[in-house]
C-alpha cells in the first residue's frame, strides 16, 4: 500500500499544479470558458446524468484546476457547476414526469439523485412545490389543451 498510496497522492497533487499551458488554461477566454470547452463540459454532463458528478471531475475533463474551472464556469454560465448541474437535473426530471410512466422514485435515480425523497426536496427547493404536484398541475394542462385542439379541428 505505501509506495502506491504515495504515488496517487502525488499524481493527485501534481494533477492540481500543472502549469497553466500544460492544464489547457490557454484555452479559456478572458471571460469564461471557451466554446469548446463548455462543449466539453455539457456533453460531459449530458452523458453523466445518471451518476455522481464531482467539480474536480468537471475541470479534470477540460483540463483546469478545480478553483479556475469554478470561476470560469461561473462567468460562461452565470451559476456555480453545482448549481448548473442541479438544474439540469431537474429539468430532465420535469420532461420525464409528463413523457413517461415511470414512478418518481425511478425518474430521481435517473436523474442522478439518491432516491424519490431526495428529487422531493430538491425539486421542492428549486421550483416550489412537490414532483408530484406539478406533474398533476402539467399533465392536467397538456389535457386540457389537447380537449382544446380537437373542439377546434371538430368545429
Amino acid at each position: 500500500m505505501g509506495s502506491n498510496h504515495l504515488q496517487l497522492q502525488f499524481d493527485r497533487q501534481l494533477g492540481e499544479c500543472l502549469s497553466p499551458q500544460e492544464r489547457g488554461r490557454a484555452n479559456v477566454s478572458r471571460d469564461g470558458l471557451s466554446s469548446a470547452q463548455r462543449e466539453a463540459i455539457e456533453a460531459y454532463i449530458r452523458d453523466r446524468l445518471a451518476e455522481k458528478i464531482r467539480v474536480l471531475d468537471l475541470a479534470r475533463s477540460v483540463r483546469l484546476c478545480a478553483s479556475h474551472f469554478s470561476r470560469a464556469f461561473r462567468v460562461s454560465y452565470g451559476c456555480s457547476p453545482y448549481a448548473y448541474l442541479v438544474n439540469r437535473r431537474m429539468a430532465l426530471a420535469c420532461h420525464l414526469m409528463v413523457s413517461t410512466d415511470e414512478p418518481l422514485s425511478q425518474i430521481a435515480v435517473t436523474c442522478g439523485l439518491t432516491d424519490q425523497s431526495h428529487l422531493s426536496n430538491v425539486f421542492r427547493k428549486r421550483l416550489g412545490t412537490s414532483p408530484l404536484a406539478w406533474q398533476r398541475a402539467r399533465l392536467s394542462r397538456l389535457a386540457g389543451s389537447d380537449k382544446a385542439g380537437e373542439s377546434l379541428a371538430a368545429g
